[in-house]
This record gives C-alpha cells, structure tokens and sequence, in this order.
C-alpha cells in the first residue's frame, strides 16, 4: 500500500533532502510539495497521509499550517523540522498531536519516524458521535474520550494564542489578561514567553510589565480569522 506525502517548504535544497531521506524508508511514498499557504490548502484538497512541514520557512507561518492540517485533513500524521523551533515551543506541538519535531541535523531518523506515524495511522476506530453519525479518527487521538464518554473539546494551541493576541490588542496587564484569556498564571506565563519569543508579542518592562500585539502578531490574527471563515 503506498501512502501520500505532502512537503510543505520554500527551499528545494530542503524540500529534495526530505524527499531523499523519506525514501529510505521504503514504504513506496509519493511526494506532493507547497511553497505558499494557498498551495498548501489546494495541495490539502488531495489525499494525504503524512505532512512533513518546515517550520523555518518564509513564504508561511508553520503554525497557522499546522492549524489548517488538522482540521482539513485530521487522520494525517505532522512531522515538523527545523533548525529554530525551541524545546518549549517543540513540547507544545508533541501535546497537540504533531508526531515529531526533528533538527535538519537530525533529518537520517526520518524513515523511522515516518513509519511510526504511518503504523499510527493504519490502526483506526470507529465510533458513533452524540448524532449517531459513524466517525473514523486515529485511535490515540479519540482514546481519552472513548473511555470517559464525550467530552468538551479543548481548545487548540492556536486558538488559545489567538485568544491571548486579540486581548492584547492595544495592551493589556497580565492580571486582566489571566481573566481575558481565560487561563490559570502558570499557564499564561508559558503562553507569553513563547509570543514573546516568537515576535507575536511585544513586552514593555516595568513595576506591572504590560504585554502588546505586535504587528506580526495581528498578521497571525488576519490569517487565523480567514481561516475561521472556512470552518463551519
């Protein structure tokens, strides 16, 4: 059984290294790539198995990829690479769902990641939602709530940093931005540094430092919101 593979990337020395490695694995893959969001979400259209995505790219934001992955094509495995993605950035992904996070240094363990999220793929259950509509989704992702019954879903990572940037939106105090967001200060504080970090948001130090969206942050923003309007 072969599986489809969709590259997304701007730089084909990149793009053709992946490939390359990918292909050890001998599983009888086919490569699709996108350089740009727009050939992404056309490429997304066709039936993919495995999104292989380069965070270090120019042409797209990664995450805002990642968000239109899971929901136009749920069943697919994410397999980030990177020569900048962060531990803690990387960590938060892993919860999301993404398989793996590897440095282009690290790009030789491709095949047997890629198998892993392949395998994971393949063992698929089947379950009827609240409607008594028949689902099919990866076992792993639904586990949780098959043993406790249905449950509220969380909210993604992105819509919490969507959340987090739309409050901060002319500035706001971390105090009110606890309520505003509606998260606990641990979790926030983790929320923040990463925005920070990330040029999304923009910190004025002081006796009650004061946290700002940034002018990449509010392009995050207009790209989050146009994708809202897809979902229905």
């Amino acid at each position: 059984m072969g599986y489809a593979v969709l590259i997304l990337g701007d730089e084909p020395v990149n793009v053709e290294q992946i490939k390359k490695e990918l292909s050890k694995a001998g599983l009888g893959l086919s490569f699709r790539c996108a350089g740009t969001r727009e050939n992404f979400r056309e490429e997304l259209k066709s039936p993919t198995d495995l999104i292989i995505i380069d965070y270090d790219s120019l042409q797209f934001d990664a995450l805002f990829a990642l968000s239109i992955a899971m929901r136009e094509v749920p069943r697919a495995r994410v397999i980030f690479v990177s020569d900048q993605l962060d531990e803690r950035l990387a960590t938060e992904l892993l919860k999301l769902g993404v398989e793996d996070c590897l440095s282009k240094t690290q790009l030789d363990r491709l095949p047997a990641v890629a198998l892993r999220a392949l395998e994971r793929i393949e063992k698929t259950v089947c379950f009827v939602d609240g409607k008594g509509e028949k689902k099919e989704e990866s076992g792993e992702r639904i586990g949780r709530t098959l043993k406790g019954g249905p449950k509220k879903k969380p909210r993604d990572l992105v819509d919490i940093y969507a959340g987090i940037l739309r409050a901060a939106n002319g500035g706001i105090s971390k105090t009110r931005l606890v309520s505003r967001a509606n998260l606990n200060f641990p979790r926030l504080k983790k929320y923040l540094d990463i925005l920070v970090k990330e040029g999304l948001l923009e910190v004025k130090d002081g006796p009650s430092p004061t946290y700002s969206t940034s002018e990449k942050g509010l392009k995050f923003l207009e790209r989050y919101e146009e994708l809202k309007s897809f979902t229905p």
